[in-house]
């Protein structure tokens, strides 16, 4: 598994030729004292159904092994990410 970093056209660069089963993605929620994550590939084969981890040090930890796990060994490119939160203002 190899870890991206760069701009949205450098990543398109990349997956251009890259299987759309061996591009996963690992969407994140994340709430104030826990968050959510599942993994499917680009198919949209779920590869791991969404769980609740808590935000801590152990549960970050059991969070990357289920990951880790539901991953499948050919997997090119796993793109993990969350959007960016919601800004509230007092106007």
């Amino acid at each position: 598994m190899r870890t991206l970093r760069g701009s949205s056209l450098e990543w398109t660069a990349r997956v251009e030729e890259v299987p759309l089963r061996e591009l996963i993605a690992v969407p994140v929620d994340v709430g104030k004292s826990s968050a959510m994550v599942m993994a499917c590939d680009f198919t949209g084969r779920v590869l791991m159904p969404a769980m609740e981890f808590p935000l801590t040090r152990v549960g970050v930890d059991h969070m990357l092994a289920r990951v880790r796990g539901a991953v499948p060994a050919g997997a090119q490119l796993v793109r993990v990410g969350s959007r960016r939160p919601a800004t509230i203002t007092g106007r």
